[in-house]
């Protein structure tokens, strides 16, 4: 405060919020039918069945005393992160132009934990971005925990790559591979 003398802390007001909220919801509906609340401040809508054009409807949005952002992309949460970021904000985008923006931005997704730590976890081992090749190599079984799915690749990795998913493990709080429950390692593949 001594070094920003004119900053104001404005205290939270949940009652204007939830207005800003249902106003959002009622901007995003008037858009297209398939609407999901994102996070608190944001909402995130389906335009792919959408058969008019929608830029003029985007930049149309209003809602007093906020700020609208948007941007759209193939996917809910490319959309969100680049609405949140001004290089993309208001522009239709991929993940090419994702990967432009500060690494920070990804911290910034609602209901999801902080991706950081994963990544560096990638930096610090590169050539552990090969192991991502085999996680979907089989389906999951429907109902399947987190700590099963890991374990499943696990499996599926070769040896060169099992002590790297273990630390992924570790890095989401499941422990050491075997404190969940798993299935079969499948043919051809060992439980060490």
């Amino acid at each position: 405060m001594v070094r920003c003398p004119e900053l104001v802390v404005i205290p939270r007001d949940p009652a204007a919020e939830a207005v800003l909220r249902d106003e959002l919801i009622l901007a995003g509906e008037s858009l297209g039918p398939d609407l999901e609340v994102t996070a608190a401040d944001a909402v995130t809508v389906d335009l792919s069945s959408r058969s008019k054009p929608v830029t003029d409807a985007l930049n149309a949005l209003f809602i007093a005393g906020a700020e609208i952002r948007h941007a759209r992309a193939i996917t809910p949460d490319l959309a969100y992160l680049a609405a949140r970021h001004p290089a993309t904000s208001g522009r239709i985008i991929t993940p090419a132009d994702l990967a432009r923006l500060p690494l920070e931005i990804l911290g910034s997704l609602p209901n999801r934990s902080n991706p950081l730590p994963l990544l560096e976890l990638f930096e610090g081992a590169p050539e552990s971005w090969e192991a991502v090749a085999w996680l979907n190599r089989s389906p999951s079984p429907e109902g399947g925990t987190f700590a099963e799915y890991l374990e499943k690749w696990r499996s599926a990795v070769p040896v060169k790559y099992r002590n790297f998913v273990d630390e992924v493990r570790r890095r989401f709080g499941l422990g050491d591979p075997g404190a969940g429950a798993a299935g079969p390692a499948g043919p051809g593949h060992s439980r060490d």
